[in-house]
């Protein structure tokens, strides 16, 4: 069975629904032939026209390493951890260091500092990470979806949700609990959510 090929631009959300059992199914096959087939990750974008590329990429004007990125991280950790009143034990700069000069992956699982990458991630520092989900439907709420299979990206599909499907859409994960605050638990996403809820899935916004 050879990799199905898959409308990019949708008309319709049950398209997208579509086309996910289609990539369910081609998946299926992969993992009957092959020893190791890895998991189905989902991406979700605001606009189409938004490249893969992370906050750091869009932070700054030129390519920054790892280990300087690593050593921006380190220097700021004081200050963040002060603010935050939460501790991360992270590698020194000098043993990242190693480990980026050997590259082992036994290494880097233990090095790895990865709650702290989250955290900064995750409250607005530039960062290289990309959040990807096993869910199509948590991707899904931000209307462009991005499909790849992890790690090698051999194969990747991109499906552009129309903006005029969007209450559907949202509509549809309201019903299964999908909304930013079930994600993200932060006040920030609790008002989002209830905004999201009490204007425009009742309507209210085409009075404004």
């Amino acid at each position: 069975m050879g990799k199905p090929k898959l409308k990019s631009t949708l008309d319709r959300w049950e398209e997208f629904e579509d086309s996910l059992r289609e990539i369910s199914k081609y998946h299926n096959e992969l993992l009957k032939g092959q020893e190791r087939v890895s998991k189905i990750l989902f991406r979700g974008q605001s606009d189409s026209e938004h490249l893969l590329e992370s906050t750091l990429d869009r932070f700054f004007s030129k390519q920054v390493s790892l280990l300087e990125y690593y050593n921006i991280i380190s220097e700021v950790k004081p200050k963040i951890e002060t603010f935050a009143d939460r501790q991360w034990a992270i590698p020194t700069y000098a043993e990242y260091k190693e480990y980026v000069k050997n590259l082992d992956a036994q290494f880097f699982k233990e090095l790895e500092p990865k709650e702290y990458l989250a955290y900064l991630r995750h409250h607005g520092f530039p960062s290289p990470l990309l959040d990807w989900t096993e869910s199509p439907y948590i991707a899904a709420l931000h209307q462009e979806v991005v499909n790849r299979n992890e790690p090698d990206q051999d194969w990747l599909w991109k499906f552009d949700i129309p903006v005029t499907e969007r209450h559907k859409v949202l509509s549809w994960l309201n019903k299964v609990n999908i909304d930013a605050f079930s994600l993200f638990g932060s006040e920030d996403s609790l008002i989002e959510t209830i905004a999201t809820t009490d204007i425009f899935l009742k309507g209210r916004d085409c009075d404004l």
